[in-house]
């Protein structure tokens, strides 16, 4: 059951907190704070006992004993009567008869021998902060209790001046509450029968007796109460919600009985209401033809309108030159004047490059001439060399016949004469390669600028291309409206889709970006316009609920995001009226920077993004100049009629003015790429021929250049091979050189013999060398002079090539513009066979709006009869349902309706037919006012009890919540007690030089004691107490009581012969200890009896000693009852 299972989940958490309780070392931090210290002179509390006084109790036949405030000692010998003060106590604050182990029932504490009532009064003192119903009382309350001899007896609490002011045992109950005054506690008041259980028990009897001494016990007690009410709470819970079933039977019963009777009302009432909404359905279908009818001739009107503003235009365009062929005209003669200078130009040039060029031409023959002579000097040069050579060998030959010495210096003389030949040799090449490397170097330095001009101008013109190519992808992003791909490829597909789609019932338009086009004049603020409307620039209208969600499943179907290709339903309306305004230079009105032709669109941006409340300005400053203004309150204010919104250049930031305060809000994102429509054909037309002519120069300039590098190239290599051939010469001509020298200074050796003369043909050699020299550097110089005319020719040819390239450009321009001039003729003509279409059109057009004029006024009329008629029928079903609701017919307004007229009757029909089933079907005898009054009554009944069920669930949980929290601080609370006992145990053994540990099990509810006689030796350590002698063990008690009663907070404690085992000295010790723990709490109250002589102890004023009389030994005198421990 749901309290079982509530009960088990409470035992679970306590279980937990003892574990986690258990778990901490002895002594820690038990969750209760440190003693409170007992400072001197402290007032005594409240319910100390004053007075005892007993009659025909016991022993004693009447007596009276007052005690002090602190410590009292009783003594005296047995039969004294000292045990009966103590069951005196007990008795009267309400302790029964087996409590004092004197007697079985309460008439067996009757005198013996005395035949009437016994009374006992204890008188407890009631002053202080704490005092029990102290205006009542006084400062004493005296508590009395009569023992009639058939075992009644009453209670009776007297106040001070001993007037009776309550007989009833709640209120002693309420006072010992109040007070603390345990005497059911063993601690509070201790007899002979309980130390020795308490010493002599098992563990579970100490533990008992240390619950039940701390007041765990009672506690504990008080828990399984509130544990019982949880359960009870439960039981009742369950109990009620087992009744509820019934109760809501018996509701659901009568509803259902209730609601038939109102079935037949309300199928007469909805057979009402569909006739209302068939003629308010009739109407509207009516209505909407008319309102489409009104549409289709006011756009009709509107075509006809602009067909005839067509008209004048092309009949006014037909009249009037058109500016650009005289523009055309004006450029061709341009043109042919141009191209007339450029040929006289050409013809100037060609006469000087002829003229310059015969110069360069006569140098070029002369340095032909110049290398044949060359060429023949050469060849008389080896002539003479051989010649000479030939002489000197037959000298060789004529000294043959001489000694071997002569041979060898004929063949050393040969060799330097090979050596000498190939030297002249060498230097007769290196003579003639000399020039050519100057030349070739003069050259190329020469190509060197030529080359580096060639490179700027084809970079230049790459440039030129490329600004152009940018301008063209620019007027291109910015032409828009035309290139739907700009608003993506959803959106693409999605056009398309929807102009293949056949089966919508009235007009579809989008995307919206593609209507829309910028004013002529006003390109500046396009991109500015389309920022402030960006969210709108992908969507697509529709007008009614049908086409609406076929576009939304054309859209789901393309596969478009959250944000792609969204649709508006607006209604089909005429153009909105937006007032023009002009609020100076650099601020347009939105709505007048856009050119929207389309009636539709134009509403729903005016709707939608609120183009009539915009305005757009080039800067802040000027918006702020032309727009921002204050009110007579000093308050900010924007000027220019219904302006809300102010948007301006360069970043598309906006402010507004709101309750007086204006604020900025910037555009992060910056203006996009344009995709509202401009028309920039003429621009791109003009852009991409100027792009070809670009194009075609730089490809020229590209061609001109990869031939000069070319050329540059061939220099190069030519230069380097000749630079290579001259080393070779000059390398190979210093060994031939060395080697000579080395042969001319070898020593001379040779016989004289007789010598040819080979002057005469030296001299010839010298001869031909020095002419070829002379010739070369004739050559050199002709070189010269070639390479100073040749710039002079090449400035010339340049210049003649760009005017043959301007002529060929110029020439080019004037067949275009030749072109240009045929296509507006054509267009001309082309104009006037539009102007004849036109007029056909408007002819037309002017013929349907006057047909449509008649069909239209027919429909109105049809139109009116139905709304008098609906309106007829609503004002006579109203007053049927209110007769006390007098309805104008004027104020009876149209029903909004969302079926068709054929809905409606199908439903007026089926509604009369299971009308009358019912009337046959149903027959309910009882009256309904009746019925109804049950279903009250039986609805009520279920809400209390309801109620009734939350309040008792309320207060169970609140019951757990708390016993919960209690349980915890009991936990907490116990330990503490404990670890205090077991420290003040050890701290009491120790004055007589013991010392003891008390283990505390609390799981199995075990106490042990340990105690060592001897602290300083371990070997005397025993947890047994019968192995304690009985002193030890008095002691050891008295030790243990102490130490539970210092956390006692009972006014007074009562110890009966607690010294009755103990020899002198422990005795000594054990008074001792006990006076001196007693005045430090002089503000409680404690009495010792004992049987034992106290003359050794010295009076004070909070030590009192009372000695009982000694006996009277007779047949009637008192004694202790043989009651064992399990009778008591």
């Amino acid at each position: 059951s749901r309290t079982a299972s509530r009960s088990i989940s409470m035992e679970e958490e306590d279980d937990g907190d003892e574990d986690a309780s258990e778990d901490e070392e002895p002594g820690g931090n038990s969750g209760v704070g440190p003693r409170p210290i007992n400072p001197p002179g402290r007032p005594a509390e409240c319910g100390i006992i004053t007075r005892i006084y007993v009659e025909n109790f016991m022993c004693h036949r009447k007596m009276t004993v007052d005690l002090c405030r602190n410590v009292n000692f009783i003594h005296g010998q047995n039969g004294s009567g000292k045990s009966a003060i103590l069951a005196a106590v007990q008795i009267c604050l309400g302790a029964g008869a087996r409590r004092t182990h004197r007697a079985r029932n309460l008439r067996d504490l009757i005198k013996k021998g005395w035949g009437g009532r016994a009374v006992v009064r204890v008188r407890l003192l009631n002053k202080g902060d704490d005092a029990y119903e102290h205006g009542l009382y006084g400062d004493f309350v005296t508590v009395e209790r009569v023992i009639e001899r058939n075992g009644g007896g009453s209670y009776a609490l007297l106040a001070e001046n001993d007037q009776k002011k309550s007989t009833n045992k709640k209120d002693l109950d309420a006072l010992l509450d109040h007070l603390n005054i345990q005497v059911d506690n063993p601690v509070a008041v201790l007899d002979q029968e309980e130390a020795k259980k308490f010493l002599t028990g098992k563990p579970e009897d100490k533990y008992s007796f240390f619950t039940k001494a701390t007041e765990l016990e009672r506690i504990d007690r008080t828990y399984a109460e509130g544990k019982d009410g949880i359960t009870e709470y439960s039981e009742q819970s369950d109990k009620m919600r087992n009744n509820v079933r019934p109760q809501r039977d018996k509701v659901n019963e009568l509803k259902e009985k209730w609601e038939q009777y109102k079935e037949l009302d309300k199928l007469e009432d909805r057979l009402e209401e569909q006739r209302i909404n068939y003629v308010w359905s009739y109407w509207k279908s009516l209505n909407e033809d008319l309102k489409e009818k009104e549409k289709e001739h006011n756009d009709r009107i509107k075509k006809m309108k602009k067909r005839r503003e067509e008209l004048e235009e092309s009949k006014t365009s037909i009249g009037t030159k058109n500016p650009e062929e005289e523009v055309i005209a004006e450029k061709i003669k341009e043109l042919s004047t141009e191209a007339e200078k450029a040929a006289e130009d050409k013809q100037s040039l060609d006469a000087d490059f002829r003229a310059a060029k015969v110069p360069l031409q006569t140098e070029k023959i002369s340095l032909k001439s110049c290398k044949r002579e060359r060429a023949v000097a050469s060849k008389k040069l080896e002539s003479a060399k051989r010649r000479l050579q030939k002489i000197r060998e037959d000298a060789a030959k004529a000294a043959g016949n001489a000694e071997g010495e002569q041979a060898v210096q004929a063949a050393r003389a040969k060799k330097m004469i090979d050596l000498e030949r190939a030297i002249d040799e060498d230097k007769l090449e290196e003579a003639g390669l000399k020039p050519n490397i100057s030349a070739l170097f003069q050259r190329f330095e020469g190509m060197g600028p030529a080359m580096q001009q060639c490179r700027e101008d084809s970079a230049s013109a790459g440039r030129q291309q490329s600004a152009v190519v940018r301008k063209l992808q620019d007027l291109h992003s910015d032409s828009g409206g035309g290139n739907i791909a700009v608003f993506g490829e959803k959106c693409v597909e999605m056009n398309r889709r929807v102009k293949a789609e056949r089966g919508f019932k009235g007009r579809v338009v989008g995307p919206i970006g593609a209507q829309l086009k910028i004013r002529a004049g006003a390109e500046r603020f396009a991109k500015l316009a389309e920022s402030a409307i960006m969210g709108s620039m992908d969507k697509f209208i529709c007008t009614n609920d049908y086409d609406r969600t076929l576009l939304a499943r054309i859209r789901a179907e393309v596969g478009c995001s959250a944000r792609q290709c969204n649709i508006f339903q607006v209604h089909v309306d005429p153009r909105y009226s937006v007032k023009k305004e002009s609020f100076g230079e650099g601020i347009e009105k939105m709505s007048s920077v856009l050119a929207i032709e389309d009636d539709l669109v134009y509403n729903c941006l005016v709707d939608n993004s609120k183009i009539d409340v915009r305005a757009l300005a080039v800067s802040k400053e000027v918006s702020e100049s032309g727009l921002l203004s204050t009110d007579g309150n000093g308050r900010e204010c924007i000027k220019g009629g219904d302006i809300q919104f102010v948007h301006f250049l360069p970043q598309g930031d906006h402010w507004k003015v709101n309750r007086g305060s204006r604020t900025v809000t910037s555009n992060e994102r910056g203006l996009n790429r344009q995709t509202i429509g401009v028309d920039k054909t003429a621009a791109i037309k003009e852009t991409e021929r100027e792009f070809a002519v670009l194009k075609q120069e730089g490809e020229d300039m590209k061609k001109r250049e990869m031939e000069m590098g070319k050329e540059i190239k061939e220099v190069k290599v030519k230069w380097n091979a000749e630079v290579r051939k001259l080393s070779q010469r000059e390398n190979k001509r210093k060994k031939d050189q060395a080697k000579l020298d080395d042969l001319k200074n070898e020593p001379d050796t040779s016989v004289n013999v007789n010598a040819i003369d080979t002057t005469e043909f030296e001299e010839d050699v010298t001869e031909c060398e020095e002419s070829l020299k002379l010739l070369k550097d004739n050559e050199v110089s002709i070189l010269r002079k070639i390479e100073e005319l040749e710039p002079d020719v090449s400035d010339i040819e340049k210049k003649r090539e760009e005017v043959m390239a301007r002529n060929n450009r110029v020439l080019g321009d004037l067949d275009k513009a030749g072109v240009r001039m045929e296509k507006v003729i054509n267009k001309q003509q082309q104009r006037e066979k539009e102007f004849e279409k036109k007029k056909k059109r408007c002819e037309n057009i002017e013929e349907a709006v006057k047909e449509n004029g008649k069909e239209l006024d027919g429909i109105r009329e049809n139109e009116s009869d139905a709304l008098s008629k609906a309106k007829l029928m609503t004002q006579r079903i109203r007053a049927k349902k209110d007769a006390n609701e007098e309805i104008d017919i004027a104020d009876v307004q149209p029903l909004e309706t969302q079926k068709s007229p054929e809905y409606y009757k199908t439903r007026i029909s089926q509604m009369l037919k299971k009308l009358e089933n019912e009337k046959e079907k149903r027959r309910l005898a009882e009256d309904p006012q009746e019925t109804y009054a049950k279903l009250q009554k039986a609805m009520e009944d279920l809400e209390l009890i309801m109620k009734t069920v939350k309040t008792i669930e309320q207060n169970r949980d609140l019951l757990v919540s708390d016993l919960r929290v209690r349980k915890k601080k009991w936990k907490h609370f116990r330990k503490h007690i404990a670890s205090s006992t077991n420290l003040l145990f050890d701290q009491m053994l120790n004055k007589r030089g013991s010392s003891g540990e008390l283990e505390f099990d609390h799981e199995n509810r075990t106490l042990n004691l340990t105690v060592q006689k001897d602290n300083t030796d371990e070997m005397s350590q025993t947890k047994d107490v019968k192995a304690l002698s009985g002193g030890e063990r008095s002691f050891t008690t008295l030790a243990l009581l102490l130490a539970l009663g210092e956390n006692l907070e009972t006014p007074f404690r009562v110890m009966d012969e607690f010294d009755v085992f103990l020899d002198a000295m422990n005795r000594k010790i054990a008074i001792d200890n006990m006076i001196r723990a007693a005045k430090q709490m002089e503000h409680r109250q404690f009495i010792f009896i004992t049987p034992q002589d106290l003359s050794g102890l010295n009076r004070d004023p909070l030590l009192k000693i009372i000695r009982m009389k000694t006996p009277e030994r007779d047949d009637f005198s008192q004694g202790t009852l043989p009651f064992s421990s399990q009778a008591a």
